[in-house]
């Protein structure tokens, strides 16, 4: 039984409103729904995988969080990298020191590579594989479980470019002191809640709040050259450090000899860990513009980081937002962000406002359907219905953007192939959908 609201819709100049409405409604529940739960795969282009590590090996002597003054006779060993995410690059890593006297070292535990005391390093000519650029994720923690009474005690995890070993000891400091760039993780200090230090040339140059330091973090390093192929001593590198899938800082810094070689230090005060590293290179002149979470391509994730922030001024974490560099998010980045950059499963760039589930095409089936089933809601994305970015899906601001580029599609040629979509059906289309909306939300 339909509602009396779209009954009266009939009337003599469109006999037929009535059936399409009948027919909407009974399909509405059970396929906008069945499609709000549908995943989209992307096909997308992606990063070149050099080496990966899952530390899925055994390797070490004593526990990597053992009491210094426990067993002598102790050693590290990390192995060989495994690339168990991907990659062909293997070698071994460079881990220690061994103690004699002490439990502290660098051991795998099947799972994880732990450092304790110690530093494990390992080395990658990124000039001839990564002249680009390249990437480095991992997730690590300060400590192995949560501490009993957090916050946890004092002691670092830190992570260095272009190591040098020279005279230095295979120590637990070697990320700082001894890198061309370096990042630190800390405990509670310099008024952040966790202190993140970052480092060049082995000197500390600016301090920022990384959140908890008690729980685990994702972390990607950005590592572009400004000029291909050129990590050299007086060469200028870009560096976009992202924590947790949040934007966080960028920095520029000069190159040195070895800049690919990668290090992990951590001091003695408990042992830290890091697992599924994967370093991949760069291809194809570097970051990809509008790809705002540095993962190698420009997705649903980047379009939505326009939600809710249009009319910002673009200032820290939205300054990248800012296409045209007017000092301001706004619509016109928005819409150049989705009508130029964003990549949809179809293997084509560029959409239009209406493709909400980014398969290049904007129909019935899989979009108007879908927005009507969030309809004067509010929203966070644009696959819930948001076209431009105001945090709510409705008939103005988001339906009518639909229904004129109903039918449209990003193939070669498409959108001008398109017939416009009749007027009267289109008006149809809309005032459905209104009344649709309306229905469900005095429901």
């Amino acid at each position: 039984m339909i509602p009396e609201i779209i009954k009266h819709t009939q009337s003599a100049r469109y006999p037929n409103t009535f059936i399409y409405a009948e027919a909407f409604m009974k399909v509405l529940l059970s396929v906008a729904t069945c499609l709000l739960t549908v995943n989209v795969t992307f096909s997308v282009a992606s990063a070149q995988i050099i080496y990966s590590d899952t530390f899925s090996r055994v390797t070490g002597s004593g526990d990597a969080n053992g009491d210094p003054n426990g067993p002598g006779d102790n050693f590290s060993d990390w192995g060989s990298n495994d690339n168990g995410l991907g990659g062909t690059n293997v070698q071994a890593w460079n881990a220690g020191p061994d103690r004699a006297l002490g439990g502290r070292n660098a051991v795998t535990d099947g799972d994880r590579g732990f450092s304790f005391g110690s530093s494990s390093f390992y080395e990658l000519d990124v000039t001839s594989s990564a002249p680009d650029g390249f990437t480095i994720a991992l997730d690590f923690r300060r400590y192995p479980a949560d501490p009993a009474t957090p916050p946890g005690p004092n002691g670092y995890i830190a992570f260095g470019l272009g190591v040098d070993l020279g005279s230095e000891p295979l120590g637990d400091a070697l990320a700082l002191n001894n890198s061309d760039w370096a990042i630190l993780f800390q405990q509670a200090n310099n008024g952040n809640t966790g202190n993140s230090t970052v480092y060049t040339d082995s000197a500390p140059v600016t301090n920022f709040d990384y959140g908890d330091p008690d729980i685990e973090h994702s972390l990607l390093l950005t590592v572009t050259p400004q000029t291909s192929g050129a990590y050299g001593d007086s060469d200028s590198v870009d560096v976009n450090v992202l924590i947790d899938g949040t934007l966080s800082q960028d920095f520029t810094t000069t190159g040195g000899a070895d800049f690919g070689t990668f290090t992990v230090s951590a001091n003695n005060f408990e042992g830290r860990y890091i697992d599924n590293l994967v370093v991949s290179a760069i291809e194809g002149g570097g970051p990809l513009l509008g790809d705002f979470d540095n993962d190698g391509d420009v997705d649903l994730a980047d379009l939505d980081q326009y939600n809710g922030n249009i009319g910002m001024a673009a200032t820290g974490a939205l300054e990248s937002l800012d296409l045209n560099n007017d000092g301001t998010v706004g619509a016109d980045d928005f819409a150049q962000h989705y009508t130029d950059l964003v990549e949809t499963s179809n293997g084509q760039k560029g959409t239009f406002a209406g493709d909400l589930n980014l398969d290049g095409t904007v129909n019935v089936l899989g979009d108007a359907f879908a927005l009507v089933g969030n309809l004067n809601n509010p929203a966070s994305s644009w696959s819930q219905g948001d076209f431009n970015g105001d945090g709510t899906v409705n008939v103005l601001g988001d339906a009518f953007a639909l229904v004129g580029n109903l039918n449209k599609t990003n193939a070669p040629g498409g959108a001008a192939a398109v017939s416009a979509v009749p007027e009267p059906a289109s008006l149809s289309l809309v005032a459905l959908i209104g009344l649709t909306g309306l229905c469900l939300r005095r429901r």
